[in-house]
């Protein structure tokens, strides 16, 4: 299986990893903070089998995934279906700083299907839907640093 990976965005988090993963994963709570990632649900663990919920101006989504990397507070990655037959490669990984901030760093690519007609340019509108989570994600634990 081949896996791509030609999206690529990171935020520098002045937070602990534990207070971001806890953020992250916090999947009831997504849509309060996140324009994009609203939820996601089933086993959340190593193979696991979930269902991710995005908002698109397309509207709202479900995809299944299988979670085919997990590391409790720092890692974890999914794989299945995006559309017209292309998969991906979605991965979320959180790093310590040596400031005592958080690294945080989403990775993706098209693989498949379509990909190679659509693959590039959906990629790009990917990678900046990406830059727009990190900063709100960034935003919203910033803002609760206190408080979490």
């Amino acid at each position: 299986m081949e896996r791509k990976t030609n999206i690529k965005a990171r935020a520098i988090i002045d937070a602990s990893p534990q207070k971001v993963w806890d953020v992250l994963t916090d999947f009831d709570n997504l849509k309060s903070w996140s324009s994009s990632f609203q939820g996601l649900s089933g086993d959340f663990k190593k193979n696991g089998e979930i269902e991710v919920t995005f908002k698109s101006p397309f509207g709202q989504s479900k995809m299944k995934k299988k979670l085919f990397q997990f590391e409790e507070g720092k890692t974890f990655a999914w794989t299945g279906v995006f559309m017209l037959g292309m998969s991906d490669y979605h991965t979320y990984t959180l790093k310590a700083t040596s400031d005592g901030k958080t690294e945080f760093i989403q990775t993706d690519g098209l693989y498949g299907g379509a990909s190679f007609l659509l693959g590039k340019i959906l990629e790009k509108q990917m990678q900046k839907g990406y830059e727009v989570f990190n900063k709100e994600l960034k935003a919203f634990v910033e803002s609760k640093k206190e408080a979490i």
